[in-house]
């Protein structure tokens, strides 16, 4: 076999390529051209991800200056050359220069980005204002239960009594995008649902885009950041209504794809009677997930096949593979449009096209944006009459769709779906091809360089028989499309062999991004890939022009959720890991992916080591270590505005109340507290303690149930509360203990102790209100560190345990009660406590108006430290940390900084 050779012959000039004007760029070599394009891509990625992974955002002048030293280093690679006694130095001085000009060109040109969103900020001091603003609608709006609409909007004028156009012409808004969240009431009777390209004026509170901030957790301000939100608040409408000022966008193009989308999304909900089926339907064919229930959700991730009910790459590609597959043979036959135009590549455009319009349909998200980049970039290569190797096009596909969106580096998806595209396109190459000279950089003088082929097929380096997985599977789809039992049995086989390979690809990746995969996922996309994306998408398709055909897909619909959810039922179906580091993570990736090619098979035993991590994570690795044995560590979670604490020794672990209930489509357990304890690897939990009944406690407690093993329960709610009739995980119902004072038991040299209720408290439950039964647990290391745990105790509540022993009450840790209520922390509560840090949970910009600024500046006048979730995010300290150093604990938000979070968000 040829080895690449720095000295191999020059390449052929191009008859595609016109000269350009000016300096010619100095003779490259091909296997040197080859090199140097890893080069620049893999340095690019680079330049992204060391942007994107900032902290704090370095000075505009800093990335415009790495704009400049990239843009010289790129005309010295240029410009380089060599003399004859030193044959390999302009090769070796061009790729460091192309290296550094590919990294400095995209960290400059993503931070000069940044710096110009950032630059669009909400103003602080607005946060809490009621504004009048005049806006019109983009995207889609998205209704929700109880009246309410989300919805994205352009933000046209601030502070006005109307949308009047000469007042909007000199409106000069701080942001640009905005999105709101309310009721849109039309008068007093009826409810407007508010359409693309529509002008209204309201009344609203707006913010600075903020979430909740955990370890596992989902990246709210990101997500807002990537799509350009700057601002986000609630319609004000009991304060005014809000006013349709114009039906209809000023120019009739504006918000016509979204007018479309939501002709069709409320045709389908009206058409089909089933909301569970409508709402599948609804984001196959528009990509509003919205509609789709929760409990939906969580049996589509459990089975490992959410990819397949939301827009993404499969269903783009499908949609364009198939408008190819129809054109091919039609335009063939077309002499004029043959003459003019091979059908290869009249089909692998008309492919790009039909994958634009469908993407454009399904919302223009990202992971369309990325499958439709990426088919371009590959076309494109097919039309310049390149045939490069498999790696350096997904490579520039990589890096093209990363300079449209930087911060898709920064989300599961992109990883998601590049290593899959990948994989698909390697595995099947035998060793010599994936080893072979990169003569595929050479041009390609025939449009079809194998008769037969597929236009869509991927094509390999000259010389070389294609024979990637791509390939393969596409030419079995061909063959078994002309008939004949024995090709469809090929195909099928060969389909079941392509889901295998992406299976055990993506499973380590799954469990990097999401802390745990589908055990079951292999079986149930063997079923739902097919289902969905022959079937059931076409079907939400072309349901547009016969709806009759919607029926027929939520019938669909309706069997695969009878199956998935009886494989999400399963006790072994979904496998879990913690968050790993990140070199773990890159190699854990890395085995998986080499396991499975051919041409690494010698290499193959090293996979295995590197997987390991996933499964077996040394304690010294995780993300935050559990205490050593005689020491118990807190970890206060940002779940809004309620209560939920992690308390965890060597081998035990205690939740202390379980947050909110939000809205009707979640609560904080599902979207906060199971992303967080798979993160910590917390896989059962030997206590739940909820306080009360209360729902800002009490609301997350059924999800914790449902996703962990629960040992005991302990807590003040009455003997017919729903919840203690709610089998866990495992499918047992913990053992139900009332709190009350006097009990304690001890973990590894920890002990726990109630200190409130008392008996006669619970007996007299019908007169008390639930603040007053709240249970009160502290927690004592053998060194005298501690933390007392309030919920929501009050005034009376506070002089009670004076009463009883104000020395017990004295703690290191306090978690304020009732969320810095101006009817608790009086201030001889706070003097026996004395507290050396003290925690508040509350939610940002409550209507409560938690923490109150009279108990703020009673805590400041007694000099005792406050930390809050609104600004820290999740709170952690341990009892282990050295005295003096560790004492105020850490926030997540400094554990795990970005700069898109907002800077010191108000509580």
């Amino acid at each position: 076999m040829r080895q690449p050779s720095l000295k191999a012959l020059p390449l052929p000039p191009d008859p595609l390529r016109r000269e350009a004007a000016g300096p010619v760029m100095a003779p490259v070599e091909g296997a040197a051209a080859f090199w140097l394009g890893v080069a620049a891509l893999l340095a690019g990625l680079i330049g992204e991800a060391w942007q994107t992974s900032e902290a704090r955002l370095a000075p505009e002048r800093f990335y415009l200056a790495g704009l400049a030293v990239g843009v010289g280093a790129a005309w010295l690679a240029c410009r380089g050359r060599g003399g004859p006694s030193h044959p390999g130095r302009p090769v070796v001085w061009r790729l460091c220069a192309v290296a550094v000009a590919g990294g400095l060109l995209a960290w400059g040109s993503t931070g000069w980005r940044a710096t110009q969103r950032m630059a669009e900020a909400w103003p602080a001091d607005w946060a809490r204002r009621d504004m009048p603003i005049c806006v019109q609608i983009e995207g889609l709006p998205r209704p929700m239960p109880g009246g309410v609409v989300q919805a994205d909007a352009i933000l046209l004028a601030t502070d006005v009594p109307d949308c009047d156009a000469a007042r909007l012409a000199k409106a000069h808004p701080p942001v640009h995008h905005i999105g709101l969240y309310g009721n849109w009431p039309a008068d007093a009777r009826t409810v407007a649902t508010p359409q693309a390209g529509q002008t209204w004026w309201l009344v609203a509170r707006l913010h600075p885009p903020d979430g909740a901030s955990n370890p596992g957790g989902f990246d709210a301000p990101l997500q807002a950041f990537d799509k350009g939100v700057r601002a986000m608040g609630t319609v004000r409408h009991r304060l005014e209504m809000p006013r349709l000022v114009s039906p209809a966008p000023t120019w009739p193009w504006e918000g016509a794809i979204d007018r479309l989308r939501q002709r069709i999304r409320d045709g389908i909900l009206k058409r089909v009677a089933d909301a569970r089926a409508a709402g599948v339907l609804a984001g196959l064919a528009v990509g509003d997930q919205s509609a789709i229930d929760r409990e939906d959700w969580d049996v589509f991730r459990r089975t490992g096949v959410a990819h397949v009910v939301s827009i993404s790459g499969t269903h783009i590609a499908m949609l364009g593979c198939l408008a190819a597959m129809l054109c091919r043979p039609l335009w063939a036959r077309w002499r004029w449009g043959r003459a003019r135009w091979p059908a290869p590549e009249a089909a692998r455009w008309l492919a790009v096209l039909a994958s634009v319009l469908y993407a454009l349909l399904a919302g223009w998200g990202v992971p369309a944006q990325r499958t439709v980049l990426m088919m371009a970039v590959m076309a494109a290569l097919h039309t310049g009459g390149r045939r490069w190797p498999w790696g350096l096009v997904w490579l520039l596909a990589a890096v093209v769709v990363v300079a449209w969106d930087p911060w898709a580096l920064r989300q599961a998806g992109f990883w998601l779906s590049f290593v899959a595209v990948g994989v698909l396109m390697s595995a099947g190459m035998s060793p010599e091809a994936a080893l072979r000279t990169p003569e595929g950089m050479v041009p390609a003088m025939s449009h079809d360089p194998q008769p037969g082929l597929d236009a869509t097929a991927p094509a390999t380096h000259a010389g070389s028989q294609p024979s990637t997985r791509v390939g393969r599977l596409a030419r079995a789809a061909q063959a078994a499309s002309r008939g004949g039992l024995r090709a469809t049995q090929a195909a099928s086989r060969e389909m079941a062999q392509t889901q295998y390979l992406v299976t055990l690809a993506l499973t380590p990746l799954a469990l990097v991004c999401f802390q745990q995969v589908s055990i079951v996922g292999a079986g149930a996309n063997l079923v739902a890939i097919p289902l969905f994306t022959l079937l059931i998408t076409p079907l939400a398709l072309a349901g547009v022009l016969c709806p009759w055909l919607w029926d027929l897909g939520a019938w669909l619909v309706q069997l695969a959720l009878a199956g998935l959810g009886a494989a999400s039922a399963l006790p072994w179906a979904v496998a879990q890991a913690p968050v790993v580091p990140g070199w773990v993570a890159a190699m854990a990736v890395l085995g998986g992916v080499l396991g499975l090619q051919p041409w690494a098979r010698p290499w193959r035993w090293l996979a295995w080591p590197c997987m390991l991590p996933l499964f077996w994570l040394p304690i010294g690795w995780r993300l935050l270590p559990p205490p050593p044995p005689g020491h118990f560590d807190l970890l206060a979670a940002d779940v809004g505005q309620g209560t939920a604490v992690l308390v965890r020794t060597a081998h035990h672990q205690l939740l202390f109340d379980t947050g909110p209930r939000l809205g009707t489509q979640g609560d904080a357990g599902a979207q906060h507290l199971l992303p967080l304890m798979r993160a910590l690897a917390v896989d059962e939990l030997d206590t739940l303690v909820i306080s009360h009944e209360d729902n800002d406690h009490v609301g997350g407690a059924m999800s914790v149930l449902a996703g962990l093993p629960v040992a005991n329960l302990r807590s003040s709610l009455a003997a017919d509360h729903a919840l203690l009739a709610q089998p866990d995980a495992r499918g047992q119902k913990p053992v139900h203990t009332p709190c009350m004072a006097g009990q304690s038991w001890v973990w590894e040299g920890v002990r726990f102790s109630f200190l409130h209720p008392t008996p006669a408290d619970l007996a007299q439950r019908k007169r008390l209100p639930p603040n007053a039964l709240s249970c009160v647990l502290k927690v004592e290391g053998p060194g005298g560190r501690s933390a007392l745990l309030t919920g929501d105790i009050e005034a009376p509540q506070e002089r009670t345990l004076l009463e009883r022993g104000g020395a017990a009450l004295r703690s290191t840790v306090l978690t304020v009660p009732h969320h810095g209520s101006t009817t608790s922390s009086t201030g001889g509560f706070l003097a026996a406590v004395a507290p050396e840090v003290a925690i508040i949970q509350a939610g940002r910009r409550n209507a409560y108006g938690h923490p109150a600024p009279a108990v703020l500046r009673r805590y400041a006048d007694m000099g005792l430290p406050l930390r809050s979730t609104p600004r820290c995010g999740a709170w952690w300290w341990s009892s282990a940390s050295p005295v003096g150093a560790g004492e105020q604990g850490r926030c997540w938000r400094d554990i795990a900084p970005r700069y898109w979070y907002p800077p010191d968000a108000p509580d």
